[in-house]
């Protein structure tokens, strides 16, 4: 049984690392998602979050794969804890890597949801949920936000109105 295991895991890796039409980035992201163990590893987590740093096209990549598994439905639970531990480690390079109205309008309702997850078929999985989405958000209220300019036009638009008004 061990050994059956044993191998399951190994194939299940090589189909990971093997060369095709994903990017390794992708792989790597996959890694920390589509795990079949609740554990993440931690070089995964950590060249995840140097793929990320590397260039806006992998940071967009990335925050697009933890908008699409974080959102997972709860049988996928091993996708929405390795989407918070992605978040959770991003966040914690700072605000600059994540826009604050990024996370305002496609994670912050739903970190908040997470934090009352439900797992019926394991209570021990949903309070592993449940804390790493508690958390995600701690780190979350500790950044010190950048304005990222995206509603800049819109108050100066706002002010120029306001006074003719």
């Amino acid at each position: 049984m061990r050994a059956a295991l044993a191998e399951r895991a190994r194939r299940a890796a090589a189909a990971l690392r093997a060369p095709g039409p994903a990017s390794e980035l992708e792989v790597v992201l996959r890694r920390v998602t589509h795990a079949d163990c609740a554990a993440i590893p931690a070089e995964d987590l950590a060249a995840a979050v140097r793929w990320a740093k590397g260039s806006e096209e992998a940071l967009a990549k990335s925050l697009k794969h933890i908008q699409e598994n974080i959102t997972a439905n709860p049988s996928d639970w091993r996708r929405i804890h390795g989407a918070l531990a992605l978040f959770e480690a991003l966040a914690a390079e700072g605000g600059a890597l994540i826009g604050r109205s990024w996370f305002e309008v496609k994670l912050q309702a739903r970190l908040k949801d997470l934090q009352t997850f439900s797992y019926d078929a394991d209570p021990r999985v949903a309070s592993l949920v449940q804390r790493a989405a508690k958390s995600a958000n701690s780190v979350a209220e500790k950044l010190s936000w950048e304005d990222d300019g995206v509603f800049a036009d819109e108050a100066a638009w706002l002010q120029v109105a306001l006074a003719r008004w």
